[in-house]
């Protein structure tokens, strides 16, 4: 697993995320707001700017 960019946290923050939920010890399902393809990747960005539909966490598939 690879993280390139993040908003709002430190490196060794999502390193100890990651590690938690690959073990399995933390679900993060219930904070991911939407899942968007890489080539939408600026229209999520623009949601999480504007609130749109009120956001959590979007994440992008490469």
């Amino acid at each position: 697993m690879q993280v390139l960019g993040h908003l709002g946290y430190k490196n060794v923050d999502i390193e100890t995320l990651a590690e938690l939920v690959s073990r399995g010890r933390l679900d993060l399902s219930r904070s991911i707001s939407e899942i968007v393809p890489l080539e939408d990747v600026a229209k999520g960005i623009e949601k999480l700017a504007n609130h749109e539909g009120d956001p959590i966490r979007i994440l992008v598939q490469p």
